[in-house]
């Protein structure tokens, strides 16, 4: 019994976001109420209360789960150059953007927020994996958070602009191009 109730809880939850996910597509964030996403979901208000404090709650929550996801999807695998950026960790972050594509379509254009935890995870997991690596940081002409940003930030904006052209180029080769274009930029450094 419990497992089915665990399922029907998660097909519950999986509704009212896939609802969340069109009213923001048709409507915008800000115009969305709980009224609408109860119907869209086919569900009653009580239910929604029971899983979510409000819209902006739902939302958080969305992006967190996303942002988790795509964390666990950055770190190195066994066998991966444990650098802030290798192009088998940019393959994957893409496919999973290609895999989810209504969603980062839909939420990167529209929710600011989005785009901020994402940032924020690339630049947790690029402070780790640098600390980590062999180029002390007074070797480098450039503040090393200035690097960083400057790197995450072009990523950032070469992804939306990947999702705003509807996906033009499969995941493998947005990987291989981001990863020329960074690799690139790296060794213009280690020439000063």
């Amino acid at each position: 019994m419990s497992k089915k109730m665990d399922r029907r809880i998660k097909r519950t939850r999986e509704n009212i976001k896939k609802a969340m996910l069109e009213l923001i597509a048709d409507k915008g964030f800000q115009a969305v109420t709980v009224r609408d996403l109860t119907d869209r979901a086919g569900i009653n208000r009580g239910t929604f209360y029971l899983h979510f404090q409000d819209k902006y709650d739902l939302l958080e929550q969305c992006v967190e789960e996303e942002v988790q996801a795509l964390f666990q999807i950055m770190k190195p695998k066994p066998g991966e150059p444990s650098t802030p950026l290798n192009e088998q960790a940019l393959e994957r972050c893409f496919q999973y953007y290609w895999d989810h594509k209504g969603f980062y379509q839909t939420m990167m254009g529209q929710v600011p927020q989005l785009r901020d935890l994402i940032f924020k995870a690339h630049r947790e997991q690029a402070n780790k994996l640098a600390e980590k690596s062999k180029v002390h940081p007074s070797r480098l002409p450039v503040d090393p958070d200035i690097v960083i940003s400057y790197t995450l930030h072009s990523m950032l904006g070469v992804t939306m602009w990947w999702l705003e052209n509807d996906m033009p180029y499969p995941p493998c080769q947005m990987a291989k191009q981001l990863n020329w274009l960074v690799s690139h930029h790296v060794n213009d450094l280690k020439s000063f």
